[in-house]
């Protein structure tokens, strides 16, 4: 079950492309952590996609440095003990694939992108007013890979 947070800068991607954005960054968060392509596992998958507003996203210093280049930022909070080091680089290249097929035709600058993906530690995740475990998320995602029988 992770929470990803997407900034984008304000105004780069219309509706469309928010759709596409956000069903892509979600297909990537839950294929890094084995989710089951089923919507009822898949639910459990929170993609926010939060717009920076223009002359608040800097680079080098600069506001004008973003306009240059496509900027997009992931943090994305998996309970801990779900992804390993070939899933996380596996969730940062879809991520970017993702921003990259997302963004309107026509829009020629180079897309750049950042990751961070910070566990959230057993005992720190609550849902539906509860504290869930990794055995609770297992059961709710369907973490194949965490399944009795996958170890």
């Amino acid at each position: 079950m992770p929470i990803v947070h997407v900034r984008v800068p304000e105004g780069v991607f219309d509706a469309d492309a928010k759709r596409r954005l956000g069903e892509g960054v979600t297909k990537a968060a839950a294929d890094a952590e084995r989710i089951p392509d089923d919507a009822n596992h898949r639910m459990s998958t929170w993609v926010l996609i939060d717009e920076v507003r223009s002359g608040s996203w800097f680079a080098a210093g600069s506001a004008e440095a973003a306009s240059k280049f496509i900027p997009a930022v992931a943090t994305m909070h998996p309970p801990q003990g779900v992804l390993d080091l070939a899933k996380r680089q596996e969730f940062a290249a879809a991520f970017e694939k993702a921003v990259k097929q997302a963004v309107p035709s026509g829009d020629a600058r180079p897309v750049l992108t950042s990751c961070v993906i910070s566990d959230v530690p057993e005992g720190h995740y609550a849902v539906m007013g509860r504290i869930f475990t990794l055995a609770d998320f297992t059961a709710m995602g369907g973490y194949a890979h965490l399944q009795g029988d996958a170890q």
